[in-house]
């Protein structure tokens, strides 16, 4: 059976669970369980997941948005108070260097918590990154955090529940 590649093109959503998440040995998020939710839970400022997306081969360019599902830690009236989600990456191709982050990073997008008792679930706007800033890259390395808003920030933690990753790819022809 060949695969084949044909001209048109659709959006790809494509969510990835907290647990396909990394966490580093230094400043992990807590796991942290509601009912049948497991969530990670993020100190501001100090706690990060990553994530690592290959570029598919199907890739059909354009730009990779990324948004994060979130709540806040529950029982809480945190009514109108704000998150700041933060998005640090580098691009990877062969013979560069992997060190730091891409000259176009951090991403941040702040977010309104919108119920005065806990364990809503929310979606942020999306941040971009650039066709531009990795095109011809094998990969992007991705570090997930949250910062202080500019708003009236959350009494609590807020706690991922998953990010979701938005970009084109190639319908795929099986012959």
């Amino acid at each position: 059976m060949a695969i084949k590649y044909i001209g048109r093109a659709r959006v790809v959503r494509k969510h990835i669970p907290n647990g396909s998440l990394g966490r580093p040995n230094l400043n992990p998020p807590l796991i942290v369980v509601q009912d049948n939710a497991q969530l990670l839970s993020f100190t501001l400022v100090n706690d990060m997941a990553r994530y690592t997306w290959m570029v598919p081969d199907n890739f059909a360019g354009g730009d990779l948005e990324v948004a994060v599902h979130w709540t806040n830690d529950g029982g809480v009236d945190d009514l109108n108070r704000d998150i700041n989600f933060q998005l640090d990456y580098q691009t990877v191709r062969d013979g560069l260097p992997i060190s730091g982050s891409h000259v176009n990073s951090p991403l941040n997008v702040e977010d309104t918590y919108t119920l005065n008792t806990g364990w809503e679930h929310h979606t942020t706007d999306y941040v971009t990154i650039a066709e531009a800033d990795f095109d011809g890259r094998h990969m992007i390395y991705m570090r997930i955090s949250f910062i202080a808003p500019g708003g009236l920030a959350l009494t609590c933690e807020p706690h991922l529940c998953s990010v979701m990753l938005r970009f084109r790819e190639y319908v795929l022809l099986f012959q």
